[in-house]
Formats: structure tokens, sequence, C-alpha cells
């Protein structure tokens, strides 16, 4: 450990500041709702971690092999791999779990959602990239060959990673890709380390099972909070979203069953993209379909409008037009930016045709923008006449609306064509002609 102190001494001045900052993320997390200061206290770990990485590849390690093995006997080479290659990336982890817990402290459930969190690899990329700076650093290329080329690294594995990411989550691909960064951070450790002349070999061997048996480590833990925690925490959502993630389908059930009964609507999104990946079905009455719609916040009540018309799942008619009422007076911009939920509602139509118009002439500036928007999904000849006699009402904006929904509807832009305003006789005709022909096929 004297090893390490020496190291720990050169860096002494830099902690001093280092907790400084933890102290004033921590006040300005919770006084104020500005993340500035996160930023700094993150790029201070980063560059304080290159520091920690070059001060520790610059030890001489044959050297003190020899003094270890002589002291601690055939475990001295182990241990001194520990001080020498395994703490300095241990001791930038301890830096970044401090920050994690820091500056999320006052989250609901900490700090085990922010442990969970790091498990799982948030901020993982710190320990990462000063790795890349280890290997470069080991072979001993000039500085202005090896500043860029780390940059290059960096960036091409924060892309391909993403990449990636992005192809295979969720699923089984993922438990790869993460076991795959264990075993080559591994193996690198140990390569640099070891001299034998087989050490490729002991090298991946040894890197391997470290890799699997720290991700299965992982794993473990995530099936422990699943099973034992409180079905009701965020924790146990998050641990099963993770294990999903992984591809680990078979918790899919009773994950869907505690999102229905604890009603978490924020993930409901996640729990329609396993079902799709799976191939499970959501079943749940209308009213809690109605409640995950009602209290989506908009992007999750777009997500299940779209997943029940991709299952053409309809739900009871009154319910939906008392959602549709709902929004339009307490969240318009919602209602009007949903595109899907436009031509969900629009399925209705056949059967409750009278009821569109109704709702129409009842309703309020937004539901009636709505209704026009909704009826660009239908080819009905009474739906044609209708928006064509909206092209001059006298509130513009709903004149507007009727001219795009008609557009959408037959394809046609008279008005571009023409030459002239929406409004005009011509470009009416145009329209009323298209509604005849629709007429005359049955429509």
């Amino acid at each position: 450990m004297e090893l390490v102190r020496e190291e720990l001494k050169k860096i002494s001045h830099f902690l001093v500041i280092l907790a400084g900052l933890y102290i004033v993320n921590f006040i300005f997390n919770m006084m104020y709702d500005w993340g500035g200061v996160s930023v700094i206290v993150r790029v201070y770990i980063m560059v304080l971690s290159c520091y920690v990485v070059y001060n520790f590849s610059q030890i001489d390690v044959e050297h003190e092999k020899e003094l270890y093995r002589e002291q601690y006997g055939t475990l001295g080479v182990i241990y001194l791999f520990i001080l020498v290659r395994f703490f300095p990336f241990f001791f930038i982890y301890i830096m970044t779990l401090i920050f994690a817990l820091i500056n999320y402290a006052g989250s609901t459930d900490w700090p085990y959602d922010t442990l969970l969190r790091l498990l799982d690899g948030r901020y993982s990329n710190t320990v990462i990239y000063a790795l890349f700076l280890f290997i470069i650093l080991r072979l001993k290329i000039p500085p202005g060959i090896s500043i860029p080329l780390f940059l290059s690294v960096s960036m091409l594995y924060f892309y391909t990673d993403k990449l990636l990411y992005n192809i295979f989550d969720p699923g089984f691909g993922i438990s790869v890709i993460k076991t795959a960064k264990f075993m080559v951070f591994f193996c690198i450790l140990i390569y640099g380390y070891s001299k034998n002349r087989l050490r490729t070999i002991h090298a991946l061997m040894a890197g391997m099972i470290a890799g699997l048996v720290s991700f299965t480590f992982i794993v473990g833990i995530f099936f422990s909070v699943f099973y034992f925690s409180d079905k009701s925490t965020k924790s146990y959502s998050f641990s099963a979203r993770t294990l999903l993630k992984y591809g680990f389908s078979s918790i899919f059930t009773d994950y869907e069953t505690s999102v229905k009964n604890h009603k978490f609507y924020s993930d409901i999104s996640d729990l329609i993209v396993f079902s799709k990946k799976f191939g499970y079905e959501i079943n749940m009455p209308d009213n809690l379909w109605i409640d995950f719609i009602l209290y989506g916040k908009g992007t999750y009540s777009e997500d299940v409008v779209s997943y029940l018309l991709d299952r053409k799942i309809f739900l009871d008619f009154n319910l939906v037009a008392d959602v549709v009422r709902g929004f339009s007076e307490e969240s318009p911009e919602i209602l009007l930016n949903s595109k899907k939920f436009k031509s969900y509602f629009s399925n209705y139509y056949d059967i409750h045709e009278n009821d569109f118009y109704s709702l129409y002439k009842n309703g309020n500036i937004h539901l009636k923008k709505f209704i026009i928007d909704s009826l660009a999904y239908i080819k009905d000849y009474r739906s044609l006449i209708f928006l064509i006699d909206k092209l001059t009402d006298v509130n513009v904006a709903l004149a507007e609306r009727a001219y795009d929904s008609l557009k959408k509807i037959t394809g046609y832009n008279p008005a571009r064509e023409y030459g002239k305003p929406y409004y005009d006789v011509d470009v009416i005709e145009s329209f009323r002609s298209y509604a005849s022909k629709i007429k005359s096929k049955g429509f």
C-alpha cells in the first residue's frame, strides 16, 4: 500500500480541489436547477483521471515485482498487479461514484437507484477513456502523435458504442457487448502486466474469465433486486428494465403486472418496446389503457396510442372521446401534435360518424382542429364535403387546417396548381369534383 500512498500524495492538492467541487456541486443541486457545476465536476474528474493513469503508468513494474516477490512470495506479483494496474481504475470509478451520488442526491429512491444505474454502466466511459490513455502511454508514443491518437480512439469508441447499442438494444446482444467490454478491459490490464512468453494466451484466458465473472456478478445483483425489492419502487422498475434490456425476457410477465398494478406511467414506453422485441402482448382493461394515455405526459401517450393502433386494439369510444375533450382543455399541444392519436381516433368514424360532428360542434377551438386533422385519415363523401365547407370558414386557422386535410386525402394541391387562394371557387370545385368521384364509388 506504500506504493499507492506515494502516488496519491502526488495528487493530494487536486483531491482537495475535487472535494471542494463535490461540496459546491451538492449545494447547487439542492438549491438550484442548473447542471453547469455538474459538467465542471465531470470534466475535472476526467482530467484528474488522466493524471492518475499517467502517474501509475510510469511505475517501474519489473523492479517492483522483484521487491514484492521477496516480501510476499508468489502472491506478491498478484498483489502488485492489484495495486499498480487495477487500483488506479478502481480509484477513478470511486471518484465517479461519489460524483453520481452527490449529483442525484434528493432524487426518488436515492441512493439505490443511482447505484443501480452505475452498475448498468452509467459514467463508465470515464474508466474506458482512462484505459485508452493507459494503453497509449505504455506504447511510449511521442506526445505529438499520442494526444491526437487518444482523442481519435475515444471518439471512435463513443460512436461505435452508441451504434452497437442502437442495433442490439434491447436483447441478448447487449449482454454480449457488456461482457466483451469487461473481457477486453481485464485482458489489456493483465497483458500489459505479464512478461511470460505465453502471456497473450494467459491474458486472454484470465481476461475472459474475469470479464464473465464480473458481468455475471452484476446480473446477479439486478436479479436479487428484482426478486427481493418492493415491487412499487423505482429500484424494482429499473432492475426489471435492465434485465429485459440484457435479453432476460422471462421476467416480462412479472414486470408487466407490476407496471399495471402500480401504474408506472413512465415505464409504459419501455414495456411496449420489450413486448414487441420478445413477442409478448400487453393486456389491460380499457380504463387502464386510458389512464396510461391520460397521465403519459405526451411522449408516453403517443407510444401507447401507437401500440394500440399497431395491434388494432380499439377502446370504448366514449372513454377515448373523454380523453380527447380533456386534452383539448388541459394539454391541447399534446393533442394537436399527436399524429398517431389522430390516426387512431379516425378509426372510430365508421361507427361514430355523427359523434365526430357533434364533438366538433360542441368543442373548443383545439377540439375542432383535432377533428379536422383526424378527418384527413378518412376517405368518405360526407367528411370531404364537411372539410370543403370549412375552406370558407371565418376562422382562418380552421380553414387552413381543412385545406391541409383535403390535400392529404386527395393528393391534390389545387391552390398551388391554379395559383389561387385555398378558398377560391376553382380550388373548391376541384375538391368537390374529387368528392363526387368518391360518392360514385360508394364511399
